[in-house]
């Protein structure tokens, strides 16, 4: 145990392997204080940080997946043929279903923030892309987080 990352996880490490017992730690040595409980094994106790590094690793990886999501799910555009941009977030989606449901052409503000005529079956289509990418978005965080919990 001598890298510094692994001192860190010493006492971690001690509580989970005997737990209740009373112990102290100084200068990366291990002092023993408790009478009923064996003191654990170097071996015990590295096997112990181990597995409190993968965990931790793990808990990193889904923090970026999810991170990685949020930031695909936020950034879902669509380009219409004319090249006008449509910015199809997860926060837009009741915009677009309300303006559908009125049935009537409206001007929307486009991701570069111009103003355009939009048709009832441009807004159907640009929100028909926006569900199938958020789903695809999904669906790869999914099969990302089955990966690191294998």
């Amino acid at each position: 145990m001598t890298n510094s990352e692994d001192l860190k996880l010493i006492p971690e490490a001690l509580s989970n392997l005997r737990s209740g017992a009373k112990w102290a730690v100084k200068d990366a040595e291990i002092q023993w204080l408790d009478n009923t409980q064996t003191q654990p094994t170097e071996e015990e106790i590295q096997a112990e940080i181990e597995r409190l590094k993968a965990i931790e690793s793990k808990e990193q990886q889904r923090s970026q997946a999810k991170a990685d999501r949020d930031k695909a799910l936020n950034s879902i555009t669509y380009t219409l043929n004319d090249g006008s941009v449509y910015q199809v977030r997860s926060q837009d989606v009741p915009n677009f279903q309300l303006a559908i449901q009125r049935n009537k052409d409206v001007k929307w503000i486009l991701a570069d923030n111009n103003v355009r005529l939009t048709t009832v079956d441009e807004l159907k289509e640009i929100l028909n892309h926006g569900i199938q990418e958020g789903t695809r978005i999904w669906d790869e965080y999914t099969q990302k987080l089955e990966e690191i919990n294998q």
